[in-house]
């Protein structure tokens, strides 16, 4: 190959790989940011973070409903909740059975990613009599 080809191959494929990058970047940026909760002190497997003006707490209420679930509302004790790193609603964190967080999710979750959660944590609908 020529000098100019290869120059042109080189810079061709920087390129790309910037575009990628670029692109990668601008997902990442798109999902909600999922704060660092401190869960220790709250009981439940599914910890539910809520507020009562919140429509989209009301969808992740429908998709929780065949499980147990521990809700906790922000107004109810907003020092608690701040103080454990919640500072947006909805938030979703799943522990397992020792306690061991496996999933946060912060907005309103697709199946798939619920129920990624509940298999991490070994949860499942028959889990829970209802």
């Amino acid at each position: 190959m020529s000098e100019p080809a290869v120059r042109l191959f080189v810079v061709g494929g920087v390129t790309v790989l910037a575009a990628l990058v670029a692109g990668f970047a601008h997902l990442r940026a798109r999902r909600p940011r999922v704060p660092e909760i401190d869960a220790a002190g709250f009981e439940g497997r599914i910890l539910f973070f809520t507020e009562r003006s919140c429509p989209s707490c009301d969808t992740v209420r429908r998709l929780l409903a065949p499980f147990e679930v521990a809700e906790y509302r922000y107004e109810d004790d907003p020092e608690r909740l701040s103080g454990a790193g919640v500072d947006a609603v909805p938030v979703v964190v799943i522990r397992d059975e020792a306690g061991l967080v496996v999933d946060r999710i912060a907005g309103v979750p697709s199946i798939r990613r619920l129920a990624a959660g509940m298999r991490r944590a070994g949860i499942t609908k028959s889990s829970y009599p209802r």
